[in-house]
């Protein structure tokens, strides 16, 4: 929260500084009970009253101290010739405001004693898993016999074999039933008739390789073992196993180092083939590991071991913040990062990493513990499982709102986080019950609707506390009120697939904006003047957009990480040499309109070569008259940095490529794409492209050399 636009705008007041440290004192007692408060509200009331009072106050500091650092930086960016301290936006008001609420917090952090919450738990002890055994009451379970069969016929078949020892996941949720299933096979009269030896092992999460090959050893010995070293455990292990069939069972892996594995395996390999091994985790780069045949999952959730406990305490509101998604609904890893990120949840280490980076890794491992799920249509994005919602829209509280439909629900004073979905063509109505939630930071239009501008408009100037503003193919959205400048807490913007025209110029006094996505908004052909003010913003998306130039001084945006286009445009509007100052660009950037560049020093000046993070690049002609000549100079000048790895080329009239088009200087280049070059009478040396894997070449009426310099190439069919 102290940010260093907060401590700009105090210095010299000593009262503010001291409830700075205040809070930062008391946030510091709260946290080292966080997680033993998480885990006891479940089962004590009082504790989830207590824990929904603090968030509920946190809340609010955090909202009012947002504030205060808002109006610091827009002191400094309408004012800049003025002094800080006389401009202080710190008013008597705002300062009661803070008081009151961190004598609130100060009161709820009184009362932790009183619950019994203790410091430093990161798991609570009645959740800690006892070592499971082979033994299994199966008049207890249902519901498994489709699940058995399928394991029981990659245990009795040659599948996955081929090593003399195959292997064979079970990946699942904490209580999904994982071990369970494992108990069943294990204990089932056919299988054990197959098997020479069967062993069961329960894996502790810090159990190392010794420790693991020595209680492999027990199991299949029924004695205990005092050899110490791993040789010698190992030799034991494999005379054991030598020229038998066996069965062995780990239980709860969490190890997913190859080495290790490698090493475990060894001593199993000398067992005959159809020796198997039954791996149960929750984590899909485990089975990716130890694994010889695909995976196994399984999807269904018990109520009583609740996988989302085992979360570290970061992870937990990131998943619980997916709550907000109706069932069935696919998204990407990018779209849930910049939403965490506008959200504040991402927190930043010691390690020289961005906030898209950190984000990813949260997401990668909610996907490992088999949390997300990749779509079976759209191979790119992830899905939840039905009871994995339901899961989350458990745990989120009353904090988070999901509207669906006709869902009548009242929607609570507390909600910060709101998402609607509707097919109704008419849901004015149904926007006036939000009129009460007046402390929203979020609100997620999550489907297509048709919505009253008036009603949006009023639910706008009644939102000012939102941080994520989501009017994604709301298609009757055509302009935005001016009012949008009061969002003064806004991160997030995404505007795809709506009719706006333009955007109102007072959007440029959203100082906190990371993120603006106008993708495929058609009818959209200019941008404000003064966007350059956004110094704050991440993220511009305008794919698929009618823009004719960008704005003036859009090179001021210092801090942007991703531009999607960038639209050359006639002299006298926006250079291509803005390019210049945005130096951390990454990932990928079309550039079209380039025969608006007349002057081929502009080009030098927007140094893609500079930009080492930048691995897709488009550059793009309009076909026409013209030129051609600068277009060959143009092109000289536009050479990228050396780790592009996907280049496409469209419209260029030059009749020849300069020299940099297929030189070996660029060997991570796997994909070049050379399209309605129709001047060109030669093409660049494509041979030298020594990793290039996709070629497409097409529109050139002039060609005549196809290389200046015949190399050998090797085709192979990808089947794509």
């Amino acid at each position: 929260m102290a940010s260093s636009e907060v401590v700009d705008s105090v210095q010299g007041r000593r009262l503010t500084i001291a409830l700075l440290k205040k809070l930062n004192s008391l946030m510091n007692s709260v946290n080292a009970v966080l997680d033993d408060a998480e885990e006891k509200q479940v089962s004590k009331p009082a504790v989830k009253m207590w824990l929904d009072e603090l968030k509920d106050a946190v809340f609010e500091a955090d909202d009012l101290f947002d504030e205060i650092s808002y109006r610091a930086l827009r002191a400094r960016l309408e004012s800049p010739s003025q002094n800080s301290i006389r401009q202080n936006p710190l008013k008597r008001g705002m300062k009661w405001k803070l008081e009151d609420v961190l004598r609130r917090i100060e009161y709820l952090v009184k009362q932790k004693d009183a619950l019994g919450l203790r410091h430093g738990i990161g798991e609570n002890p009645s959740l800690q898993r006892l070592p499971s055994t082979s033994l299994v009451d199966e008049s207890g379970v249902y519901g498994r016999d489709g699940d058995k069969r399928a394991i029981m016929g990659m245990l009795l078949s040659d599948y996955g074999s081929h090593n003399a020892v195959g292997v064979i996941p079970i990946v699942g949720m904490g209580g999904v039933g994982k071990t369970t299933l494992a108990q069943i096979v294990y204990n089932d009269n056919v299988v054990r008739e197959r098997f020479d030896l069967m062993a069961w092992v329960c894996v502790s999460k810090e159990a190392d390789v010794s420790e693991v090959t020595k209680d492999i050893l027990e199991e299949v010995t029924g004695r205990k073992c005092f050899s110490t070293t791993l040789n010698q455990l190992q030799v034991m292990l494999k005379e054991k196993l030598n020229g038998k069939k066996f069965l062995l069972v780990l239980d709860d892996v969490w190890n997913d180092k190859y080495a290790h594995w490698d090493i475990l395996l060894r001593p199993l390999k000398s067992g005959t083939e159809g020796s198997k091994v039954v791996v149960t985790t929750r984590h899909e780069t485990v089975a990716s590991v130890m694994g010889t045949v695909v995976a196994y999952h399984l999807r269904e959730l018990s109520d009583d071991d609740c996988c989302y406990h085992y979360l570290p305490s970061h992870l937990k509101q990131c998943f619980a913040y997916c709550a907000l998604f109706p069932k069935d609904y696919v998204f990407e890893k990018e779209e849930l990062v910049l939403l965490w990120m506008a959200e504040d949840f991402l927190v930043l280490g010691k390690e020289c990493k961005t906030m898209e980076e950190v984000g990813g890794e949260y997401f990668h491992d909610l996907v490992a513990r088999s949390f997300f799920q990749r779509s079976s249509v759209y191979p790119s994005c992830f899905i939840m499982h039905d009871l994995v919602n339901d899961l989350a829209k458990f745990v989120a509280g009353e904090f988070w709102f999901r509207l669906e439909g006709d869902d009548s629900r009242e929607i609570g004073k507390r909600t910060r986080h709101l998402s609607y979905t509707s097919v109704e063509h008419d849901v004015s109505k149904k926007l006036e019950s939000f009129q009460g939630a007046q402390l929203l930071r979020t609100f997620l239009l999550v489907e297509w609707s048709q919505l009253d501008e008036d009603v949006m408009r009023g639910l706008l100037q009644k939102f000012s506390r939102l941080r994520v503003l989501s009017l994604c193919c709301y298609r009757g959205l055509s302009e935005l009120p001016k009012s949008l400048s009061k969002l003064k807490h806004l991160r997030y913007m995404n505007l795809s697939g709506s009719s706006i025209r333009r955007l109102p110029a007072t959007i440029c006094k959203l100082y906190n904006l990371q993120t603006l996505i106008l993708f495929e908004c058609k009818e959209l052909v200019v941008l404000p003047t003064n966007m350059g003010r956004l110094i704050n913003l991440l993220h511009l998306d305008i794919r698929g957009t009618n823009l004719k130039n960008m704005p003036p001084q859009i090179g001021q945006l210092r801090k942007l990480l991703r531009l999607s286009d960038f639209v050359v445009g006639i002299q006298g509007d926006c250079s291509i040499k803005e390019l210049g100052e945005l130096q951390h660009l990454q990932e990928q950037l079309r550039i079209c309109s380039l025969q608006n560049v007349t002057i081929p020093r502009d080009a030098l000046q927007a140094n893609l070569k500079g930009k080492k993070n930048i691995k897709k690049l488009k550059l793009e002609w309009d076909n026409g008259d013209g030129d051609f000549m600068s277009h060959m100079e143009v092109l000289e000048q536009l050479q990228p940095h050396r780790n592009i790895e996907s280049l496409s080329i469209d419209g260029y009239g030059g009749s020849r490529f300069p020299a940099w088009v297929g030189d070996f200087y660029y060997s991570n280049m796997v994909s070049l794409k050379l399209t309605g070059c129709w001047q060109c009478s030669s093409l660049p040396p494509l041979g030298q492209l020594v990793s290039l894997e996709d070629l497409w070449i097409t529109g050139f009426d002039q060609l005549v050399v196809l290389m200046p310099k015949w190399q050998e190439w090797s085709a192979y069919n990808t089947g794509r």
